[in-house]
């Protein structure tokens, strides 16, 4: 409460800088106050902070408010998955890496009906590389390669997530996540 205090009584005083504004959004996710949290946060992005965690909470936001209305088939539309997908596309872009950006982004892109653009399989493709040790992660890029006609990359992820898989039930996994691409090299 008294971070919320101090950080609104220099945004009541006029400040707009788009650090300030991240915090404030931020705060106000902590808060579990995700109504307020939404427009901080939005102009904190439109004034390309950096701060990864606002553009990874901000596409929360957008994601969730799209899964309330989502249609029959359970898909997202192009729009919307464009809409969430961006933001998360800034944040792999920024220091640190974190690995709830590329989860949230695996979610969407799982949900998605349309085709998936190249950056977004290279944005799927770097999350895997960069988080090998996540094994649902691991598993739904290798799934959405094989969807959108990428066996070779779907190979190269699974034969980097059996190299470094711990146990026996991770690399079941990575194994049944590529059953449709060429077996690795061994």
């Amino acid at each position: 409460d008294q971070a919320r205090k101090t950080l609104r009584r220099a945004y009541d005083h006029g400040e707009r800088d788009p650090q300030l504004m991240a915090i404030l959004g931020l705060t106000e996710i902590e808060a579990r106050n995700p109504a307020s949290a939404w427009s901080f946060l939005e102009t904190a992005v439109q004034n390309n902070v950096t701060r990864p965690r606002a553009y990874y909470e901000l596409a929360k936001l957008r994601y969730g408010l799209f899964l309330g209305g989502i249609g029959a088939n359970g898909k997202l539309s192009a729009q919307q998955t464009a809409d969430v997908i961006q933001p998360l596309l800034v944040a792999q872009s920024q220091q640190p890496p974190l690995a709830e950006v590329y989860a949230l982004m695996t979610s969407v892109l799982s949900r998605s009906e349309m085709p998936l653009p190249a950056d977004y399989l290279a944005a799927l493709h770097a999350a895997a590389r960069n988080f090998p040790e996540l094994s649902d992660l691991m598993a739904q890029a290798i799934q959405l390669h094989l969807a959108n006609g990428q066996p070779a990359a779907a190979a190269i992820l699974t034969e980097l997530g059996l190299r470094r898989a711990s146990d026996l039930a991770t690399r079941a996994k990575i194994e049944r996540a590529n059953f449709g691409a060429a077996r690795p090299s061994q």
